[in-house]
């Protein structure tokens, strides 16, 4: 990779974010780290400037669920680093985890917002740059409840079905630019906000958290590699995907749950 590329990636103070923000600095990659959270903003950026001294790392607080927030990103991560070659949409909530029968429109409405509205506007307004590089690549973290329904997870499951759809459109649009648009959608990795929708799952099964994540060592039927997915096993496959070795791979949603939603 170029040391002169520019990745912007939300959701990056902890969790999957940070994991693929780390990723992308090892391989010279400038990184923009954006969250709600300043500490955790700029614990990641001082972290990715230890260790490296070939690329830098710049914190941008903002709320993607918000417009104008939207637009600051862009307009900062310009105004910093005056290119934008990768986008990787991350951020997302988890939202209500009851029914759907029993969730309010201001509960859907801030799933939307969060989680796809964002990686619709993010990319709207990341297209024009890459397009003026006539090179860019989009990644979009999506989730396996967007393909098969999990119980109490209705809201967060469509707004990422929305994603893989988003991935799909944006990528017969953009390829003629080598721009490519992908989405990946992990298994259950044990990050904090998926222990939140994982205490959903355990709850309706009527187990605890440690009692799910021992099941997929346990059940053919619920994981064929009987693990949870690792968040680096994430972050290594979008190293790849924005690699000149994915030049040609474009408009594909990549499973990396071992088998779980097979």
């Amino acid at each position: 990779m170029h040391t002169s590329r520019v990745a912007i990636i939300t959701g990056s103070g902890r969790g999957i974010g940070k994991e693929i923000a780390l990723f992308l600095a090892k391989e010279g990659v400038n990184t923009v780290i954006t969250s709600r959270t300043s500490a955790d903003v700029y614990a990641t950026v001082k972290l990715i400037n230890q260790f490296s001294s070939a690329v830098s790392s710049y914190g941008i607080i903002a709320d993607i669920s918000k417009e104008e927030d939207c637009q600051l990103i862009i307009d900062k991560a310009i105004k910093h680093y005056g290119r934008i070659d990768i986008l990787i949409n991350n951020a997302a909530i988890s939202g209500s985890t009851k029914p759907l029968e029993q969730c309010s429109v201001e509960d859907f409405n801030l799933v939307l917002k969060t989680n796809l509205i964002s990686a619709f506007l993010l990319s709207k307004l990341s297209l024009p740059y890459m397009k003026q590089q006539s090179c860019g690549r989009i990644v979009n973290i999506t989730s396996g409840a967007g393909i098969h329904p999990i119980q109490n997870m209705g809201l967060y499951g469509i707004a990422k079905s929305g994603i893989n759809m988003l991935t799909q459109y944006l990528s017969s649009e953009m390829g003629k630019n080598n721009i490519t648009v992908n989405a990946i959608h992990p298994g259950l990795v044990l990050t904090e906000n998926t222990l939140k929708y994982s205490q959903s799952m355990a709850d309706h099964a009527g187990i605890t958290v440690d009692d799910l994540v021992a099941s997929f060592s346990q059940s053919e039927h619920v994981n064929h590699i009987g693990r949870v997915t690792e968040a680096k096993e994430v972050a290594e496959l979008v190293i790849f995907l924005c690699s000149s070795k994915a030049a040609s791979l474009t408009g594909e949603t990549i499973c990396l749950g071992g088998g779980w939603f097979v």
